[in-house]
């Protein structure tokens, strides 16, 4: 059975360009690529502006929709018909909003994989920040001036993401990109029991990143980029701490943000204006890019020195895959799926999170030392192609597809 072709649903509001290029929609629109190339049918079903459903490609469909929920609420109702004529073999969702859950109760006997990236639950868990007292005080007394009792609000519970839980439980079987984030959906209360495969993502080192060169002359002038969305739990914060420790050894450093901004820590202003605020003294060695089309990722690629993506918590980070791809230096954290793909010393350095003070070291070490620098990139690219090369994880999704179908079959 390993060798047949498979028709293979693929379900997720976000994909690129229209509604979103994030991780969850990189991974699909590769593996989507990968598995027609391999001569299977994979099909995405995903959102659209538009007030009419189409076909935009013989193998992508998209959906009127104005968010994840209503995404999830109207997928069955096109997804259905298309299924009749079509009869995929099995269907895959992801965990973010329990994507594909409609589905599976509209038909139990279609096999449902679900692919892990990161739950909301998740997401919201390492978002919550408690209120200091005054901040309670404040926010208790602000609804009583307005006559109302404020709850004061308190950390994510399940109840409020029973989508999420749900498709876990419904789930024929779960694809885990690693061991970490299984690791730490279980500890939360996911479960992943007797279902649970770890595939890594794909990634497919292109001949432009490969053209990317490996050092550039930099006199100690060297360009420290993140890329990625400027939000709390990637880290943003501690790099921009970090800044002003790293410009008292090597006051010619320059630091760009690549990504548009999130919600800051302060309630009604973005990340943007708070990190302006917070580097007000160093805007100077300091860029700002705001959100910028994939196409032009390559260029920052080639004009960085060192990459440094210190999540709070990263499932996977195709970002930083791209860097290590591209044989730059880079700076990765501990808690994640990272800290799976980087050996530490070997392939790119490895920071605990939210540590200002060790990511300053770390930079320092790299600016310090362009001998280092080519060694850990030209390891890097090794371990990309190595361990996520598409001709090694593409057979391993498929056969836990047919792991699902088995699965499924037995009910």
């Amino acid at each position: 059975m390993g060798s047949e072709k498979m028709k293979i649903a693929l379900f997720s509001y976000e994909f690129p360009p229209e509604t979103g290029s994030g991780g969850i929609g990189t991974y699909l629109k590769l593996t989507q690529q990968l598995l027609n190339d391999a001569g299977h049918l994979a099909v995405v079903f995903t959102a659209t502006n538009q007030s009419d459903a189409f076909w935009e490609t013989e193998t992508i469909f998209k959906i009127p929709a104005k968010n994840w929920d209503d995404f999830n609420i109207q997928l069955p109702a096109y997804f259905l018909p298309i299924h009749s004529k079509i009869n995929f073999d099995i269907a895959e969702g992801t965990d973010f909003k329990g994507c594909g859950l409609s589905v599976k109760k509209a038909l139990p006997q279609l096999p449902l994989v679900v692919r892990l990236h990161t739950p909301l639950f998740l997401v919201d868990q390492l978002l919550y920040k408690p209120l200091t007292i005054f901040e309670r005080m404040r926010f208790v007394f602000g609804g009583l001036l307005k006559g109302k009792f404020n709850r004061i609000p308190g950390p994510p519970v399940k109840e409020h993401y029973t989508d999420e839980f749900e498709i876990f439980d419904r789930a024929d079987y779960i694809s885990s990109p690693g061991k970490s984030i299984a690791q730490k959906l279980a500890e939360i209360g996911f479960k992943l029991t007797n279902k649970t495969g770890i595939v890594p993502l794909p990634f497919l080192v292109t001949p432009q990143l490969k053209a990317v060169s490996v050092l550039r002359e930099t006199d100690q002038r060297a360009n420290v980029i993140f890329i990625g969305r400027m939000e709390l739990r990637k880290g943003v914060i501690d790099l921009a701490k970090a800044i002003p420790l790293i410009l008292q050894t090597y006051p010619e450093t320059s630091f760009t943000f690549v990504g548009r901004p999130s919600v800051s820590p302060v309630k009604g202003q973005d990340m943007l204006v708070y990190l302006k605020e917070l580097l007000s003294d160093y805007l100077d060695k300091v860029k700002f890019t705001g959100q910028v089309p994939p196409e032009e990722i390559i260029d920052y690629l080639s004009n960085g020195d060192i990459f440094v993506f210190p999540s709070h918590y990263e499932s996977f980070g195709f970002v930083c895959c791209e860097a290590m791809a591209a044989s730059k230096a880079v700076i990765g954290s501990k808690n994640g799926g990272m800290a799976e793909l980087i050996s530490d010393g070997v392939s790119g350095l490895l920071v605990e999170p939210k540590s200002p003070v060790e990511l300053a070291q770390k930079v320092k070490e790299l600016i310090a030392a362009d001998t280092l620098r080519v060694t850990l990139g030209a390891n890097a690219r090794n371990a990309v192609i190595e361990k996520l090369s598409p001709e090694k994880i593409i057979p391993l999704q498929v056969q836990l597809y047919h792991k699902a179908i088995s699965r499924c079959s037995k009910k």
